[in-house]
């Protein structure tokens, strides 16, 4: 965002001097002493960004301000609301929901030439966002084995830092054009949106809401994705059940089974019509939960600030 608001370099031609001087907004916007301005591509600071797109030049600050704050004012209270309801009603819908949204809403921010629009659009974006990176996260820790968590997590965090190293390298040695650098995130936002729809909801969320029918059915159609259509029979679910637990992290302690008609036991949380329940107190109850959090968020408060007041020169 720093670099598609960064104001480039003017020069002034003034009544009552023969003679073009370097100058800034605030001294040209509403002069009349200033008879015209250009924009002096020579220099380094010079961008074709939105500044020029969105005619930026002698807006008020507070309203380009906006376009930085905006991302925060649907994020949130979409970080209060979304995760919970993707919890109590199924992550992959509303991760397909967000990610279609978020489409619609980038598809504005590549053309519109009106703030007000952009405003609008970048705040959807924001509310989005909790999606991308609550829900999404979730999702995608769901289908991973516990033991490689740490080195996926790190690499995405990794790669969304890249994205803002990628923007210094991009301005400096390749172009001064804002389009291609935000025409390939366009093209990410489109791929993730069509991936959204070829993947289905997490087995580790199937398991933990009793849909026993779809977590097998789940769990078929990924072992055909990964060319081994017979892994899973019918009755060997009850014996996986438990090693799909541990592999991604999920506890289930002795009294989590009940037993059928027949003898045989199975894993409460996957029997026909029951629902496991999530109390956000029980885990604010536990100390170690409640001090771990406390110092998370101190920590994401903090990384938070200093990061978008860079980025986003709030």
């Amino acid at each position: 965002m720093s670099y598609l608001e960064l104001y480039p370099q003017y020069i002034c031609n003034y009544s009552n001097q023969t003679t073009p001087m370097s100058c800034i907004p605030e001294e040209f916007c509403g002069n009349a002493n200033v008879t015209s301005y250009t924009i002096d591509w020579e220099a380094e600071e010079s961008l074709h960004n939105w500044v020029q797109k969105l005619d930026l030049t002698c807006e008020s600050k507070e309203k380009i301000g906006m376009l930085g704050s905006a991302w925060f004012i649907l994020w949130i209270p979409a970080s209060l609301i979304v995760p919970r309801l993707a919890d109590l009603y199924g992550r992959i819908w509303f991760f397909r929901i967000g990610m279609v949204i978020m489409l619609a809403a980038y598809t504005v921010v590549m053309f519109t030439r009106n703030l007000t629009v952009m405003i609008c659009a970048i705040a959807i974006i924001g509310a989005c966002n909790t999606v991308r990176l609550n829900v999404g996260f979730i999702v995608m820790f769901e289908y991973l084995h516990s033991d490689k968590h740490a080195l996926i997590g790190s690499s995405v965090w990794i790669w969304e830092t890249s994205c803002s190293i990628a923007g210094v390298a991009y301005f400096t040695w390749f172009s001064k054009d804002w389009f291609w650098y935000v025409f390939v995130g366009y093209i990410f936002q489109i791929w993730a949106t069509i991936g959204s729809f070829l993947i289905p909801e997490t087995p580790k969320y199937l398991m933990k809401s009793g849909q026993r029918d779809v977590f097998e059915a789940a769990m078929k159609n990924i072992a055909k994705v990964n060319r081994k259509p017979d892994a899973f029979e019918n009755e060997q679910f009850d014996d996986i059940v438990d090693d799909t637990a541990i592999s991604t992290g999920v506890a289930m302690e002795q009294e989590s089974f009940i037993t059928n008609e027949d003898g045989t036991q199975v894993p409460r949380l996957l029997t026909k019509g029951k629902k496991a329940e999530f109390k956000a107190m029980y885990f604010l109850k536990q100390r170690t939960i409640l001090v771990n959090l406390i110092v998370m968020a101190i920590v994401w408060l903090t990384w938070s600030f200093n990061y978008f007041l860079l980025n986003f020169q709030m």
